[in-house]
């Protein structure tokens, strides 16, 4: 969300610049942030644990001490410092579903408006899901409206013949635009790897996809994506309706059992204390806090910062993220929000979106009825490339002397974490295949930030018993998801 959004505060999700330890913005790179700060290589044990206990970093913390990124929902002061924003939330108009979901078009027709104003030619990052097929619907009437001066390139990625990229070249070539397919292999994934340790490592390599592909062409002039499209529109997180959410401080810590017993001691205590604040900050919002913990933490610190880094310096424009969209779903009562506001929207939009099916399901949106499609559902084999294309190069990194010299690994865990991922099977990626190619991305930034090892100490008798017994939760994890894709 470059250019004139960079630091719009009031958005769901923008930018969120690299801030040093006195709160001065020090800009989106990572290694530029870095030397402007001074911060050495010190790990942060609080920002390690978040991220192996929820599979992201939560607050505004960094894996380095002495540097963080800025709040959530806020605007740099003049002075210096940050105004604290409080969510939209909007008293729904007069009328049923259907009224509803008129005005909710008219904002979405605003914001994309908006957006692509003045621009040439915007790339969508178009899959077979409903959010960005939503996003699609929405930038054809503007472009439309246009009368041709806009120009729509629609981008996917993934395996060849998948639903994701079937379904988007049927829905792109029925309105008449440029379709371009990225395909994915080992060498994207590997590439993703370094990529992600050079970024800071806030997010698994896992989560880049062809992103850099779509960042270096240099020929557009905006990307439009949709990644909040369901969280905003269906009330949905990863699959988790909103009435389902928990707290992101109940995830278990440190699953696999590989910190020492003294980084997860110092790790336990930051990250209680990020959680806490965050919650407090939105504690008036009474259940839409577990929505906002979603927003800030893993919507803020595992997509949309992948996915900002990896397209600059094309800018990039998420919808749903306005206060007049989102306010607007968020002041429904959860039990007014679900698929039946996307049935609603199919209705008015250009084209026949409904006809195409869901990637999900492989059937329209809303039908049970009927077989699925035959198309593969997987867009990738991140399991598979990284286990055998890469398995050797990935234990290489997670086991080599940058990780062990940290200060922060227990090594009889990392060891057992290697053997039992290196076990596993089918195409998909599980909770240890993103955890190891994480620690493979921090091999990349430790030694790009040429961090010496400290010296270690042997761990306590009950601390070995714990590593122990979380390295036999993931081997029996581990056989279960064999067992299922057996």
């Amino acid at each position: 969300m470059s250019g004139a959004w960079g630091l719009r505060g009031d958005l769901l999700g923008g930018e969120y610049p690299y801030l040093d330890a006195d709160g001065r913005i020090l800009g989106l790179d990572f290694g530029a942030a870095v030397r402007a700060a001074g911060a050495g290589p010190e790990l942060d044990p609080a920002a390690v644990l978040a991220y192996l206990s929820c599979r992201f970093l939560v607050g505004d913390r960094t894996l380095l001490e002495g540097l963080r990124r800025a709040p959530w929902l806020a605007e740099p002061r003049p002075g210096g410092g940050w105004e604290l924003l409080a969510p939209a939330r909007e008293q729904p108009p007069a009328g049923d579903e259907s009224a509803l979901v008129a005005v909710w078009l008219r904002r979405l027709h605003q914001e994309c408006r908006a957006a692509v104003e003045g621009m040439g030619t915007a790339g969508l990052l178009l899959s077979g899901g409903m959010d960005s097929r939503i996003a699609a619907g929405v930038l054809r009437r503007v472009e439309l409206e246009a009368g041709g001066s806009l120009r729509i390139r629609a981008l996917t990625w993934g395996r060849p013949g998948c639903r994701d990229v079937e379904y988007a070249r049927r829905i792109a070539t029925s309105f008449g635009w440029e379709w371009e397919h990225l395909p994915l292999g080992p060498a994207d994934l590997e590439r993703n790897i370094t990529l992600a340790g050079r970024q800071g490592c806030e997010y698994a390599p896992l989560h880049l996809h062809a992103l850099p592909e779509v960042g270096k062409r240099g020929d557009l002039d905006l990307v439009v994506a949709a990644s909040y499209g369901d969280s905003v529109g269906r009330a949905e997180y990863s699959g988790v309706r909103l009435a389902g959410l928990r707290p992101v401080g109940a995830a278990t810590l440190d699953p696999c059992g590989i910190m020492t017993a003294g980084a997860l001691a110092r790790g336990r205590d930051g990250l209680r204390a990020d959680l806490q604040a965050f919650a407090a900050r939105f504690a008036a919002d009474g259940p839409g806090v577990r929505e906002c913990e979603q927003m800030g933490h893993y919507m803020r610190r595992k997509l949309q910062a992948a996915m900002a880094v990896c397209l600059a310096p094309t800018p990039l424009y998420q919808m749903f993220t306005t206060p007049g969209v989102y306010g607007l779903m968020w002041g429904l009562p959860a039990s007014r929000r679900g698929d039946h506001h996307y049935r609603l929207l199919l209705d008015l939009l250009p084209g026949e979106l409904r006809e195409v099916p869901w990637a999900r399901t492989g059937r329209p949106f809303g039908s049970a009825a009927g077989r699925a499609d035959d198309l593969p559902a997987g867009h990738h084999l991140y399991g598979r490339w990284l286990r055998e294309d890469l398995g050797a190069l990935t234990a290489g990194r997670v086991l080599g002397d940058r990780i062990l010299g940290c200060g922060i690994f227990h090594e009889p865990g990392l060891r057992r974490l290697v053997r039992i991922w290196r076990a596993g099977r089918g195409d998909g990626a599980g909770l240890l295949d993103e955890t190891v190619s994480w620690l493979a991305g921090l091999d990349v930034m430790l030694d790009h930030l040429d961090a010496g090892p400290v010296v270690r100490r042997p761990e306590r008798l009950a601390h070995r018993v714990r590593c122990l017994g979380r390295s036999v939760w993931a081997a029996g994890y581990t056989a279960a998801r064999n067992l299922l894709r057996s």
